[in-house]
């Protein structure tokens, strides 16, 4: 094999598994064979540009990724947004974005370009009640999918304005333009999206899919924000959670729970105190799952 088709080969192999589908479900997503994507991922066929391009939209692969690979096949790649990579220290990679978001007194996690959860600070740890290190070992990137952790008990059962949180979600996910992760005409990834909800709260599927179908797409832009109402029975926080691109290249992006006023800010702080001085963990309350009120 060529050195300069190896790479693309074994990114495309990297993220097809990343995701946890097999050669059969890349193919049904990217309109292709099975066969047709074992070749190219050992190398013994090169795809089209538009082949290509159909995979990488099936795997989520964030745009400047996608230019990469292009690049690296051969073909044209497409025309970037700046800033290029020749700014140095630019971009968070996923390690560094670990240790920036430990530096906040406030909840702040890490999501990746398929909407899945992957890292989180020791406050939201603590607020949620969770090891999300812990759960991330434990689930496939399926079930780190925001959708079905926010149908857990440990989510729901706090959050007042849950079907509106769940709304933002939604709309997000139906402005990414490739629109792998549709779930009106699912794709393989969005069925194992589906799968670990159903796990999760099998009630919630229904009432998901016909928010899905009333809600309007959103904007997709480099920071945007979103409410969150949380009741602990020291009170109530709300937060404005702020999304900020950490890492286009990556599809990373920081999410940052901040108390919108002074009462939220001590409440956040009891609880958060509360926590880690040894009482009692938090209390999960009565299970709301997706569309209850």
């Amino acid at each position: 094999m060529p050195a300069q088709e190896s790479t693309w080969r074994l990114r495309i192999k990297h993220e097809r598994t990343h995701l946890g589908l097999t050669q059969a479900e890349l193919g049904f997503a990217a309109g292709l064979s099975a066969e047709a994507i074992r070749k190219y991922e050992r190398g013994g066929r090169t795809p089209t540009r538009r082949h290509l391009l159909d995979i990488l939209e099936a795997l989520h692969v964030p745009p400047r990724r996608v230019r990469e690979i292009l690049a690296d096949a051969g073909f044209v790649p497409e025309p970037g947004p700046v800033p290029s990579d020749s700014l140095t220290g630019y971009a968070y990679p996923l390690a560094e974005a670990r240790l920036e978001i430990e530096r906040s007194s406030w909840p702040r996690f890490v999501t990746g370009g398929a909407m899945d959860v992957l890292a989180a600070n020791r406050a939201a740890n603590d607020l949620w009640g969770v090891d999300v290190a812990g759960e991330l070992r434990r689930r496939d990137r399926a079930g780190a999918h925001v959708i079905p952790a926010m149908a857990e008990s440990w989510f729901a059962g706090h959050v007042a304005n849950f079907d509106e949180l769940l709304g933002v979600v939604i709309s997000v996910l139906k402005g990414i333009p490739d629109g792998a992760a549709a779930l009106d005409n699912p794709s393989p990834w969005a069925e194992k999206v589906l799968g670990a909800l159903a796990a999760t709260n099998p009630q919630a599927v229904g009432p998901l899919l016909d928010l899905w179908e009333a809600t309007p797409p959103q904007q997709i832009r480099p920071r945007w924000d979103y409410p969150v109402v949380w009741r602990e029975p020291e009170g109530e926080i709300r937060f404005v959670g702020l999304v900020t691109v950490a890492n286009e290249r990556d599809g990373l992006s920081f999410n940052d729970w901040i108390p919108v006023d002074a009462p939220s800010h001590v409440v956040l702080e009891q609880v958060l105190a509360a926590r880690r001085g040894g009482f009692a963990p938090p209390t999960s309350g009565s299970p709301r799952g997706v569309g209850r009120r």
